[in-house]
């Protein structure tokens, strides 16, 4: 971890090796206990211009609700995708990788949007970022698509 930054530089994309940082600094393999690194990692790769890194894996192999969860706490913290060691995983990681559908339509109203300073949608105030958002969100929803 303390060459991350370094590391992502010159890495085309990095990838969390959870289980084995967890046993390197002495600790459960737990969101708690991992979320820093998993941050300095979000941020290593950010700094560098590359992908966001993948995330490691959850050991439980059939336990879809875990998967989901997990998968959803690597959305949350910025991570763009995480290792499977089996084919149950599939499904309910990639569920948690899509955009839900309250964000979708957050974000088609969104784009929507001509005013260049802040305004308010929905009680909610957009800016510029948000708007980068929601163009994400959007693209997100549409490379997820294909298939379904």
């Amino acid at each position: 971890m303390a060459r991350a930054r370094s590391i992502a530089t010159v890495a085309d994309r990095i990838a969390f090796g959870s289980i084995d940082y967890a046993i390197a600094i002495n600790a459960f393999h737990t969101p708690r206990a991992l979320a820093a690194a998993r941050s300095e990692l979000v941020l290593a790769a950010a700094l560098a211009g590359r992908p966001a890194p993948i995330d490691g894996i959850t050991v439980e192999t059939s336990d879809r609700r875990r998967i989901l969860m997990d998968s959803r706490h690597s959305v949350c913290m910025g991570m763009g995708g995480k290792l499977l060691i089996h084919p149950q995983q599939i499904e309910p990681a990639r569920q948690a990788y899509r955009p839900t559908d309250e964000d979708i339509a957050r974000a088609k109203k969104v784009v929507q949007t001509t005013d260049v300073g802040a305004t308010v949608i929905d009680g909610r105030m957009v800016d510029a970022p948000v708007i980068a958002w929601a163009r994400r969100i959007l693209a997100m929803h549409e490379a997820t698509c294909i298939g379904d």
